[in-house]
């Protein structure tokens, strides 16, 4: 799907030469050199998740949380990590498949959400979108041109997410 010359694999999160502690989060890897871009290591979700830190401005951070959380009250603590049970099977299930790993990275993020300069984004917070789509501007995909960020729902064009550039107003 993307050529080898652009796919870079992570080593194992036990490499401490490579991941080292960050803040709240026990293993990230300045990507750069340059403290511009952080890779962490996300465990629980699924294997390999992994987050991003990034700076956004001089002092500004935005943290790209991925699947670590389905909605903030997880982050704030007024909501915890659900579990059901499985229709077919009847065993309880969770959406992470290491639900202590996950609600230990959980904890992390809940602390570097607490610092004044870190804006923690999750990928399935529609209401944050929503209640904050005024300060994002377009994002232009590979099969839209200059659409509203919220309107985009197509799985052939989530494929092609590495082609968005988005534009976080200051």
């Amino acid at each position: 799907m993307f050529p080898p010359e652009r796919i870079v694999e992570l080593p194992p999160s036990s490499d401490q030469s490579y991941w080292q502690t960050l803040g709240p989060l026990p293993k990230a890897h300045d990507f750069f050199g340059d403290g511009s871009l952080f890779v962490v290591n996300a465990p629980g979700h699924l294997p390999g998740h992994i987050n991003l830190l990034a700076r956004v401005g001089s002092e500004n951070w935005v943290y790209l949380g991925g699947d670590t959380a389905r909605d903030t009250g997880i982050l704030d603590g007024t909501a915890q990590v659900a579990v059901y049970v499985d229709k077919v099977t009847g065993c309880m299930r969770c959406a992470h498949a290491d639900k202590e790993a996950a609600e230990t990275h959980i904890r992390a993020v809940r602390e570097l959400k607490g610092y004044e300069h870190v804006e923690v984004i999750l990928a399935h917070d529609h209401q944050g979108l929503a209640e904050n789509e005024q300060r994002f501007k377009f994002a232009t995909y590979g099969c839209h041109s200059q659409v509203p960020l919220a309107t985009i729902n197509r799985p052939r064009c989530r494929t092609l997410a590495l082609k968005v550039q988005i534009h976080l107003l200051a």
